[in-house]
């Protein structure tokens, strides 16, 4: 089953004052690689989304949260050292950090709507999905704008392939209130499923597996700490 878990980041001041408590909790590799964020909201992005892989991770396998290894593909996609049968994929925005977890390859996309995207579509977006995308009215576009580019980017990262394949190569189209992928004629073998996580935000989740949780599951702070 694909399950999704979401984090919301924390006060400011109060991140400060417990940086140094939650970065005590990551193995010297992980860390780093937190460290290399300046920014403190990237920061806490980056230290948050390591806690919440480990704190999954560590319940599904009953290993401690320390001891997993997370390695990371030569596009970059994070996945663990040795467990093949157990695949997770994070994404954060604005304020959240959301990671989904599967049996077998999953792509995450967490995006805060912002003003101001559609201009971008006809850069990104195939024929098709910009007819979609204009037959919207005007207070729907923009909503309908982060359906289909989230979609999209969870698409390019159940694949593994970064920005190696073009947004506007395959499209997202709308079928009977179903979301699917679609290159040229033929549909993809891969599942796409949305979950409501705040009003201002759009998540989307694409699976190789069509079971998903009916639910996203919101992770508190507290429950991160081991």
């Amino acid at each position: 089953m694909v399950e999704v878990f979401a984090h919301k980041l924390i006060d400011t001041h109060d991140f400060v004052g417990k940086k140094d408590e939650y970065l005590a909790m990551l193995p010297a590799k992980a860390k780093q690689r937190v460290l290399q964020y300046t920014r403190t909201e990237d920061l806490q992005r980056s230290l948050f989304g390591e806690l919440l892989v480990r704190r999954i991770v560590s319940g599904k396998l009953n290993i401690p949260p320390r001891e997993i290894e997370i390695a990371f593909s030569s596009k970059g996609k994070p996945m663990l050292q040795e467990k093949n049968d157990l695949h997770f994929n994070l994404s954060h925005s604005g304020h959240w950090v959301v990671c989904a977890i599967a049996n077998k390859p999953v792509g995450v996309d967490v995006e805060m709507i912002q003003a101001g995207k559609l201009k971008i579509a006809k850069r990104f977006f195939t024929d098709t999905e910009i007819k979609d995308l204009r037959s919207k009215d005007d207070k729907k576009q923009l909503h309908y704008f982060f359906d289909l580019w989230t979609l999209k980017e969870s698409y390019l990262k159940v694949l593994g392939k970064g920005l190696t394949l073009a947004l506007n190569s395959f499209s997202v189209v709308n079928e009977e209130n179903k979301f699917r992928i679609k290159i040229d004629t033929k549909f993809i073998d891969v599942h796409l499923k949305q979950y409501f996580i705040e009003e201002v935000y759009k998540l989307s989740v694409c699976a190789y597996e069509d079971q998903f949780a009916d639910k996203l599951v919101h992770v508190h702070t507290k429950d991160l700490l081991f």
